[in-house]
């Protein structure tokens, strides 16, 4: 059976569900880095990657709705807490993305989205996020979304990669597939879907 092709609306939420999933988990993979490493200096510690009893993961406040990532010593129950940017402020990252309005003008052709100098564009903006944070927030735990093959294997990886900003020297395909290995890691998508449990939605601001 011949496979049928979406339509612009599927890519289009195919294209954002994964680059606000390319984001998320790099933030989490950034965060995570620098949660161990505030722990190390807070507690002391010269060398906590081999010590088994420190552990860390991410964690949703049941108070605030917040996702932290947190650092422990199973041991002594010494702990550190980081909290990890909102969804809000990923999306306003994404939309910060120069491929995000490329894809958008691609889609939608005849959308004309207005200049930052024209009096529109604040209302413009903030509908567009809205519209981004409902995206997000009715289909990212759906079966499609919700699996960690559509970020490994998405076709959008190498427009998002256009955006990695490179040292002098390094090569554009090993710093591809870097960014691919620690991103989507097994540890980062677990992390990535504790931290998709959104209990409740706000406006964004």
């Amino acid at each position: 059976m011949k496979k049928r092709k979406p339509t612009i609306k599927e890519d289009w939420a195919d294209f954002r569900i994964f680059l606000y999933g390319f984001m998320r988990m790099w933030e989490i993979v950034r965060s995570g880095v620098k949660a161990f490493d505030e722990f190390g200096k807070k507690f002391k510690y010269d060398d906590i990657i081999n010590d088994e009893n420190i552990v860390g993961g991410t964690i949703k406040s049941l108070k605030n709705k917040k996702s932290y990532f947190v650092v422990v010593n199973s041991k002594t129950g010494e702990e550190y807490e980081l909290k990890i940017e909102g969804v809000k402020h990923t999306i306003k990252r994404c939309l910060a993305l120069k491929i995000y309005w490329k894809k958008r003008k691609k889609f939608f052709k005849d959308k004309i989205f207005p200049e930052k100098n024209d009096k529109d564009y604040a209302t413009a903006y903030n509908d567009e996020a809205q519209q981004y944070f409902r995206t997000i927030t009715s289909y990212i735990t759906t079966d499609k979304y919700d699996n960690r093959d559509f970020y490994i294997k998405n076709k959008y990886f190498e427009d998002i990669s256009s955006e990695l900003r490179l040292e002098e020297g390094e090569d554009i395909e090993f710093v591809k597939e870097r960014v691919r290995t620690n991103i989507f890691s097994v540890y980062a998508w677990e992390m990535f879907k504790q931290s998709n449990k959104i209990k409740s939605l706000n406006k964004i601001s």
